[in-house]
């Protein structure tokens, strides 16, 4: 019993301080700005979603506005 306790107790001891270990690496800033960079990929793919939401709001603004003139129209007649 008392092997296991002391395995017990050295891995632990070992997680946690490759932990701390890790997490120093990851938190430091010329690192933390190169994990937090965005691929070109992603760059240019929300150019692209941003210039459809463009597109499909006047498409909107088409569908919901142009018929409501359309009729005021019809009536002057």
């Amino acid at each position: 019993m008392v092997p296991k306790a002391i395995s017990l107790t050295l891995v632990s001891f070992s997680k946690e301080n490759i932990q701390k270990e890790l997490l120093q690496e990851l938190y430091k800033p010329e690192v933390l700005d190169d994990l937090m960079k965005e691929s070109d990929f992603v760059v240019n793919r929300r150019k692209e979603v941003v210039q459809m939401l463009g597109a499909l709001n006047k498409a909107e603004e088409y569908v919901l506005i142009k018929p409501k003139l359309a009729n005021t129209d019809e009536r002057s007649y």
